[in-house]
């Protein structure tokens, strides 16, 4: 799409100019779930829509995990119609038994948006990094994005999602 000088500038074009201006998501609440495995949305990091295009989503997890070092998995969601991109992740692996300060165990690995991601959390005292990120996210049917979560082992010990995560969409085609 191209503002040409001289020509009007029609609504639908500052849709597109819009859409093209990064949108970020922000959690302001934390969030934790016990006595379960079954992945949900997230409270606040669902429901962003995504219109037809080539779109980047970038994610910034900040995890906790609960006594015994609970496990968080994640997928990515969409009502409707795409490419089900390979997410780019990096955290830590589910395997991790040190806090940010000692030898962490990290993962940089790709998964589809519809497979589990599995980050291995310390204690309730530490909070752990995570990226996702996707660079080509080929929507056809517009729909709704959302981050979806849950404990990988169902415990009594809860597990979750800090306030200060974020998703940030951008369409670029």
């Amino acid at each position: 799409m191209a503002i040409i000088p001289g020509l009007p500038v029609t609504p639908s074009s500052l849709d597109d100019i819009d859409e093209r201006i990064p949108a970020t998501t922000v959690k302001t609440t934390s969030e934790t779930r016990t006595s379960t495995t079954t992945l949900a949305n997230d409270g606040e990091l669902f429901g962003i829509t995504l219109t037809p295009g080539i779109w980047e989503v970038d994610m910034l997890l900040a995890m906790i995990g609960g006594a015994g070092a609970i496990a968080i998995k994640t997928r990515w969601s969409f009502t409707g119609t795409w490419n089900v991109p390979v997410r780019y992740v990096t955290g830590p692996t589910a395997a991790n038994t040190t806090g940010p300060n000692g030898a962490v165990s990290t993962q940089t690995a790709l998964y589809a948006a519809n497979v589990d991601a599995v980050y291995g959390l310390t204690s309730s005292a530490i909070w752990q990094g995570v990226r996702e990120q996707s660079r080509w996210v080929e929507v056809t049917v517009t729909g709704l994005l959302s981050l979806q979560w849950a404990p990988n082992v169902s415990s009594a010990t809860s597990g979750g999602l800090r306030q200060s995560s974020t998703v940030t969409v951008r369409k670029i085609s």
